[in-house]
């Protein structure tokens, strides 16, 4: 989660949905957020993947995040971890594999002690967001942000992107993509994505 005083703002910082180069922007313009500042002594990551609201939350008018397809969502997860570790087993653990423990974690015990992708819907109450970007437009979702708000908001980057392996539509077949369509059901529904989507030819 990030914080700025200065712009009365918070940013929930979903994992793979470009958060880091969100952070990166709201950093340059708010350098002395306490968010920064903390990050600067304990870790870049610190606090990454709180979502707990501070108790004075309504002095803050806008609290955003991004949303993303469950699909292209899950399959950066894959990546990255598989190109990483986090834990070590990820480099060893196959697409179709992954997306089992993604949605069944009891069916994969070889997987153990890993943070969960689990669907945005269940990291925070959704409820609470009064802005969402839309990773599919970012860059777009972005300026009509800055433009509703009348924040300073420089270009974004892009950092900490995934590897290229193909798009999310070459990976799935109907089984995987079913799998995730109960998983992540309430994603699907909250942000109108299609559960054919996974097909190419809804998009």
């Amino acid at each position: 989660m990030f914080i700025s005083e200065k712009y009365k703002l918070i940013f929930l910082e979903v994992p793979r949905t470009a958060s880091i180069s969100i952070t990166e922007a709201l950093t340059r313009i708010d350098p002395e957020s306490a968010t920064v500042k903390r990050r600067q002594e304990k870790g870049a990551m610190d606090g990454y993947h709180s979502f707990d609201l501070p108790d004075e939350v309504g002095k803050f008018p806008l609290i955003f995040a991004t949303h993303r397809n469950p699909y292209s969502r899950l399959w950066s997860f894959w990546k990255h971890r598989h190109k990483w570790g986090n834990p070590e087993i990820f480099k060893s653990v196959s697409w179709p594999r992954y997306v089992e423990w993604a949605c069944d974690p009891t069916a994969v015990p070889e997987i153990s002690g890993a943070m969960l992708d689990m669907p945005i819907s269940e990291m925070f109450d959704c409820d609470r967001v009064s802005y969402w970007l839309k990773f599919e437009s970012l860059r777009t979702s972005w300026i009509k942000l800055s433009t509703d708000y009348d924040l300073p908001l420089p270009a974004l980057g892009w950092l900490n992107a995934s590897i290229r392996l193909g798009n999310f539509q070459e990976a799935y077949n109907a089984e995987l993509a079913s799998m995730v369509a109960k998983r992540f059901a309430a994603d699907f529904e909250r942000f109108n994505y299609e559960v054919g989507s996974w097909t190419g030819l809804l998009e």
